[in-house]
Parts: structure tokens; sequence; C-alpha cells
């Protein structure tokens, strides 16, 4: 009689016929990347085969101490400090300036002495070391570490680099998402203020705040860091994937951020022809015409500074083609009709608005759903479906043209007016 598997054995099957999948499917990246996802759920659905509900649980909310620790090690810019070498904790601690017990020495405090008691005898690079990054030269417990390939990504220098993106997410985010359940709750946030207003104590949108505030500049400069990694990470390949340079000139980005894709399609041949108008808050296009002078394609564009939810608009009117790129996914409901409405103002009958962005899938991956409640606890935002997002869309007059899924993360999604 052949004997049933149990639960931990069937799923890790299922797992290993999935990675047999993955490895097969080498010329076709969007199946490769819904493999991914299904690995990732796999791997959890393997977890909960091992673990009681209660234990999954506690791991599932402890998650966030390994993120505080990365958080930590990414602050103490420790992957510069150990560069191609090695060093003993004390000497981390003598490099970076702070305090060894946090880093990794053995001790009855917690990673947060000041702070709050926890994980009394693990510490920040010894849980991130059982996480794969960084790695304990001669073994656990000898406290001398040395950078891996894990690691090397929370330098700034490094072209992956993360480390703005983890800043912005272990600090904005972390301390929004702590007041999420506040922010749900009516008798709590009576006049239902995003958890990320709650966390920083202002009565405006938090982006509106570090944008606004010049005490927040930092703020500011390390956001627009965040996103631009966020966007490498996620979307490498997106000048690529997309016909870019069949449309009409010029594209107005309405809230640019940095415009980071513009300045990539400037260097390709096939799309350095566009021009464009460059729309966002004075803060913000202060920074990025400073970014763009400094790349010396400052020619290429024209800055517009304005607010899209100011009435009536003052988006830049009358262009061939608009574009809202990771925009969309950062304002509720009806925030959004706002400054839609005012995009289809200053549309021509002809004009093409290109919603850039990262839509919920059946098969999409941990990080964008991770992205959602991330959005959700910083203004009160969630990523859509394509339905919800061409519903919201032709509330204000628009009609679906046509929807672009690409290799990266994004979607381009093309609508003209109904």
């Amino acid at each position: 009689m052949t004997s049933v598997p149990g639960p931990a054995i069937a799923v890790a099957q299922k797992i290993l016929a999935l990675a047999q999948k993955y490895e097969g499917e080498t010329n076709n990246e969007i199946r490769r990347r819904s493999i991914r996802a299904q690995l990732q759920d796999m791997s959890d659905e393997l977890l909960r085969a091992i673990l009681t509900p209660s234990e999954y649980a506690i791991l599932v909310a402890e998650a966030f101490h390994e993120s505080s620790a990365l958080n930590l090690a990414t602050a103490a810019k420790v992957a510069d400090a150990l560069g191609d070498g090695h060093s003993t904790v004390q000497d981390l601690a003598s490099k970076t300036g702070y305090r060894a017990h946090h880093l990794g020495k053995p001790s009855i405090c917690s990673l947060f002495m000041n702070l709050i008691v926890w994980w009394a005898t693990r510490t920040a690079l010894t849980c991130l070391a059982s996480k794969g990054i960084f790695e304990e030269v001669d073994g656990f417990g000898c406290k001398i570490f040395k950078n891996n390939e894990n690691s090397r990504v929370l330098s700034g220098s490094h072209p992956d680099a993360v480390d703005g993106a983890i800043g912005f997410i272990c600090d904005e985010g972390f301390k929004s998402a702590s007041r999420l359940a506040d922010a749900a709750s009516p008798s709590v946030s009576v006049a239902g203020l995003p958890a990320g207003s709650l966390a920083f104590n202002v009565q405006i949108p938090l982006f509106k705040w570090i944008a606004s505030q010049p005490e927040n500049a930092w703020r500011l400069q390390r956001q627009m860091k965040a996103y631009d990694q966020l966007h490498h990470m996620a979307n490498h390949g997106l000048e690529e994937d997309f016909a870019w340079g069949a449309l009409r000139s010029p594209i107005v980005d309405v809230g640019c951020g940095i415009a980071s894709t513009e300045r990539a399609l400037l260097e390709h041949a096939s799309t350095k022809h566009l021009r464009f108008t460059l729309f966002d808050l004075p803060p913000v296009l202060e920074k990025t015409r400073k970014l763009w002078e400094e790349a010396g394609v400052q020619d290429k564009a024209t800055f517009i500074a304005g607010d899209f939810f100011q009435t009536p608009s003052v988006i830049p009117a009358g262009a061939p083609t608009y574009m809202l790129r990771h925009i969309f996914l950062e304002w509720q409901d009806d925030k959004a009709l706002i400054f839609l409405k005012n995009i289809h103002d200053a549309m021509m009958s002809d004009s093409v608005l290109l919603v850039v962005e990262v839509l919920l899938h059946e098969d999409s991956d941990r990080l964008i759903r991770t992205s959602s409640m991330h959005m959700l606890s910083l203004n009160n935002a969630v990523t859509r479906t394509l339905p919800e997002t061409i519903v919201l869309l032709e509330k204000v007059g628009f009609k679906l043209k046509k929807v672009n899924r690409l290799l990266a993360a994004d979607s381009v999604i093309e609508f003209v007016k109904a």
C-alpha cells in the first residue's frame, strides 16, 4: 500500500515541481514572475504545514524585528564599513559610531536598548546573518562579519542600492503602519485621517506634509531616492518593454517626482527624441531640475511647478500625451478623482493618458501585496486591480484604449477621452 505523504512533504513536492518549471521557463519572463510569486506563497504554506497556528501567527508578527535589524544595519552603514574585508563587532562599532551591543555583541540588552526590550540575545547582525544578509566569518557566534551579495546592496554606492528604500520603509512606513488600527477606528480617527498623518501628528496627507515643510527636506530627498531605487528594482527593463518611441511629445508627467523613467528613456536611441513637461510641487521640482542639470539633459524638458489637486486645473493643457506614473496607487478614490478630472480637463480630444502603475493580480508577488499595505498605512491608498482602475477613470470621462502588462512589475494602461 502506497503511503500518502504528509502535508509538509506534499507542499515540498509542489515547491520542487514549481522550481523545476521556473528553471525551464527561460523565454517567458511574465510566466517566470508568476512562478516566483507562487514559490513565495508555497514557501509560506510550507511554514504553515510545520508550525502550529500560534507559532505561525507570532512568526508573522515578529517579522518587523527583522526589518528593524535591517534598518539599523543600513543606517549604521555597516556594508560600507565592511567593504571587501571583515570586522569584529567592536571594530564596526568604532567605524560606524554605533554601540557594539546593538550591532552584534551578546548582551542582556535589546536591539534598541533605550526604546524597547526585545530579543535579549539576538542582535542586528546575527539576526540578519540568519536571513542570509551578512555572514559570520567563522560561523555562528564568532562575531566577525563580512559582506555577501545580499548585504552589499545596503551600501549607497552599489548600483542596485536599496538604502534609501529601506530607510523610507522602516521610518515613515513602519511608523505609519503602527497606527493603522487607529486609522481604521472611527472612534480614534474621527476625521478619517490616514495612519501616516496620525503617526506624525499632522492634519494633512503625509506626502504633502513632507513636501511642504522645509524641515522635512531630508525626508523628501530620501523619499525620492527610495522611489527611484524601488523603481529600478521592480521595473528593470521598463524602458525597453513598451513602445515609448511611438508616443507624441511633449509627454506631461503629472506628479513626476525625479522623473527617473524619462531620464532612462533619453539614453536610448529609439526614445532620445522624446520631450517632456515635468509637473510637480515646487520643492520636488527643484530637486528634479538639479538632477536633470547634473545629468546634462535639462534642455529635454520643461519644468512647471503646481499642485495637481488645484481646481480649476493648473496642469499644463493641450499636450498630446499625459502620464501618471506611480501616483495613482498613492491616493484613495475620492482624492484620485480630483486629479484625474483635472487631467481630463487639460487633455485635447485626441490626447492619450498613460497610467503607469503596479496592478494587483491574482498572481501578484509578496512585494506588491505588502506595498499595498504600505500605501494604505501612509495615505489610505491601495493597490488596485485592473477592473477597479478602469471603473475609476470612467467616472471622470475616460475610456480604456489598451492594457500593456509588461515584463516588469508595472503595467501601462492607455486611456482616451470617452
